[in-house]
């Protein structure tokens, strides 16, 4: 029930995503943006772009799952025998080949960095799109995984320091002491401004990328 409930969740968030990616993208090719348009051409290239979306993080999420298996089987274990050399061999090699799918996740993950964006932009289909985003970052590796560490730092570091003003000054300083808002208020607030920020702080991410795809594209 959780994943049929997440899932198209997830599904309308990316869709979302991609509008915006396609907004801006021609904004950055100087183009008129239509808004009818914008929504028919992202709706007909979403289900390209979440097959290489999803086929670019299968390993990470695979691995993500068999970690969560393992530790779930060693709390088993653990229970059971109180002794944590009992751990059975099914959950240290679920474990151990868990954190190498996700390590082997990341690495792929950058190779195929551009996929979705391939199929939003040039309209090339998933295994297409992740061969031409492999080809554009072939000799670039570090560069583009040390961009997109180097700026996810800054932006959470930005977006941590505004969130914490922020609540302070609206919802310890207002919410709580001048208009004793409870408890469930205060919370309501906290979620109500972080996704405001979120909303604010998104387009900035979703323009670097699209700068980096540029970069990229232009040395193939």
């Amino acid at each position: 029930s959780f994943t049929i409930i997440t899932f198209p969740l997830f599904v309308i968030l990316f869709y979302t995503e991609l509008t915006v990616l396609y907004a801006l993208a021609m904004r950055l090719e100087a183009r008129s943006v239509d808004a009818r348009d914008t929504f028919r051409t992202t709706a007909l290239r979403l289900l390209p772009a979440l097959g290489a979306y999803l086929l670019s993080t299968l390993p990470i999420i695979v691995g993500a799952i068999l970690t969560a298996v393992a530790f779930v089987n060693a709390g088993k274990d653990l229970l059971a025998s109180g002794d944590a050399s009992q751990l059975s061999a099914a959950a240290v090699i679920s474990f151990l080949l868990g954190v190498v799918l996700i390590i082997a996740g990341i690495i792929l993950l950058f190779w195929f960095f551009f996929g979705h964006i391939e199929t939003l932009i040039a309209g090339k289909g998933p295994i297409v799109a992740l061969r031409s985003s492999f080809h554009m970052v072939r000799g670039h590796w570090w560069a583009l995984f040390g961009r997109v560490l180097g700026t996810v730092i800054i932006i959470s570091t930005v977006v941590y320091l505004v969130n914490s003003i922020l609540d302070w000054l609206t919802i310890t300083t207002i919410m709580a002491k001048v208009f004793k808002a409870s408890e469930e208020a205060q919370n309501i607030g906290k979620l109500v401004v972080s996704t405001i920020l979120g909303v604010l702080v998104a387009p900035w991410g979703y323009a670097i990328t699209l700068l980096l795809y540029k970069a990229m594209k232009k040395d193939v």
